[in-house]
């Protein structure tokens, strides 16, 4: 048996967003993907690149049921 992944990586820049505002608008964005597509995805928010890739990481802890 083989398994296919598939890795998209995507950085916004939310500059002008409040941090709550932040975090529900990533939450917003798993959901509409999950949705639309079934493909559950993981968001990591933080001020930069380095931070952001351990936000993700530990978001893939937390999947939309």
């Amino acid at each position: 048996m083989s398994e296919n992944h598939l890795a998209i990586r995507c950085r916004l820049d939310l500059t002008g967003f409040s941090q709550h505002n932040r975090v529900e608008y990533g939450q917003q964005m798993r959901q509409s993907v999950k949705q639309w597509t079934g493909i559950p995805v993981s968001i990591g928010i933080a001020p930069t690149k380095t931070l952001a890739k351990i936000a993700n990481h530990r978001a893939k802890a937390d999947p939309i049921k």
